[in-house]
């Protein structure tokens, strides 16, 4: 967890959504960019201020509704920016795909609902994987096949105690 809004705004701009060579992310000159031109793309680029301001309103008008949030992930795809969102008070986040839930538990980050359906033999194992290691995971199926898949799998594992699939049907 960053300590300060500086190491937040440092930390989130580490997260690249593409990988970049150490020149390539300190910009053109090897140094600091000191103008906005001199940011390589893509850069996410945040007004911490109004950031912060927004995210407490919408934290506070949901909460003054008896309503709980989660935000999804897939327009920033930053671990750091939903952490923030978590401590504001989100149930959790949603993600578009596993490999976003990936990156996410890997910083921490719990209670995540994969929006898209899981597939195929590899993506499902690495589903089952990511749920032993965070159990409160969800997936969304819309095919019964695939809930079958996803089950057989999680039962295959030599979990302890047995791992439970979350699974959000969609009808």
């Amino acid at each position: 967890m960053p300590a300060t809004r500086r190491e937040f705004l440092a930390a989130a701009a580490a997260a690249p959504a593409i990988a970049r060579s150490p020149q390539e992310k300190r910009g053109r000159g090897g140094r600091e960019p000191e103008r906005l031109p001199d940011i390589p793309t893509p850069a996410l680029l945040l007004d911490l201020d109004a950031f912060e301001s927004n995210v407490a309103r919408m934290a506070a008008h949901l909460k003054a509704r008896g309503k709980a949030f989660r935000p999804h992930g897939k327009t920033h795809k930053c671990p750091r920016i939903a952490q923030a969102l978590v401590r504001a008070g989100a149930a959790g986040n949603c993600v578009a795909k596993l490999s976003e839930a990936e990156v996410f538990v890997a910083h921490g980050l719990g209670s995540l609902l994969v929006t898209t359906q899981v597939v195929g033999r590899q993506k499902i194992a690495r589903a089952v994987a990511l749920a032993a290691r965070q159990r409160d995971t969800i997936f969304v199926v819309d095919d019964p096949q695939n809930a079958r898949d996803l089950s057989d799998a999680a039962g295959a594992l030599a979990a302890k105690p047995p791992l439970r699939l979350n699974l959000a049907v969609d009808l």
